[in-house]
């Protein structure tokens, strides 16, 4: 019940919802005659929109969550943690298409480290929640199709979160070294998360939004979806972070 709360309560948080949340309180005010209130709950929701949606706020609070952590150097591994990021079982897609992008990318990533590392076991986490079929099983499905051994994969299908996750590799990596391997935004969490149940994983960050560019036109400040899903995926991890700290995970 507390994680369905949690996942809810967490939706609602989301910059858009929370702006839509907030005009509409605004617009029920000026038809129930609280004008000023009113006007001031539909400006303040187009303006988190129009923050939410603008590149150089979205990467303002990415940048600091995604430098926590340098790329993998090649330190010598046994195992390669992948944590979930979301799919969508279609028998009409091909078996690359089902992952979302973050995990995809993770998934790339988990495979990279595991191919440095020989006699490694890829480890893949992740529950259905809506789906059909268990997130975990998901992943290994794409990383038999890019030819990693079935020997060599350990589905974990179990946990919901990512608390869970560090729970349960608890007794699959025992003290072996290992990598961890997430969205570069997600990293300093899940570290925290990981070593919180004794663990001393090695980051494998991935999935990086903000890339330095050398130069950037008017476009780059104009609102735009790509920066929209910058800040709702920033704002889960400090979202992430707060719950942490209220129940002391």
């Amino acid at each position: 019940m507390l994680f369905q709360l949690k996942k809810v309560i967490g939706g609602l948080m989301m910059p858009l919802p929370l702006s839509l949340i907030i005009i509409l309180i605004g617009l029920v005010l000026l038809v129930g005659g609280r004008q000023k209130l009113g006007r001031v709950g539909v400006a303040l929701g187009c303006l988190v929109i129009a923050l939410s949606s603008s590149m150089p706020f979205a990467q303002l609070i990415t940048k600091p969550l995604e430098r926590t952590y340098p790329a993998y150097a090649g330190q010598p591994v046994s195992y390669v943690v992948v944590l979930g990021g979301g799919h969508v079982t279609d028998d009409y897609l091909p078996v690359s298409s089902v992952l979302s992008s973050a995990s995809l990318t993770r998934l790339v990533e988990g495979i990279r480290v595991y191919r440095l590392n020989s006699g490694a076991k890829l480890v893949l986490s992740g529950y259905s929640g809506s789906d059909s079929v268990p997130h975990a099983i998901a992943m290994k499905r794409v990383a038999l199709a890019l030819g990693i051994p079935e020997q060599d994969i350990i589905a974990e299908p179990r946990p919901r979160d990512t608390r869970e996750e560090a729970q349960y590799m608890v007794n699959i990596v025992n003290e072996s070294p290992f990598a961890l391997v997430t969205s570069a935004s997600h990293m300093a969490r899940a570290v925290s998360l990981f070593k919180g149940q004794g663990l001393d994983p090695i980051a494998s960050p991935t999935y990086f939004s903000v890339k330095e560019a050398k130069e950037n036109d008017w476009r780059y400040y104009l609102p735009r979806p790509d920066a929209l899903a910058m800040t709702q995926m920033a704002w889960h991890e400090y979202l992430g972070r707060a719950w942490g700290w209220m129940t002391k995970e």
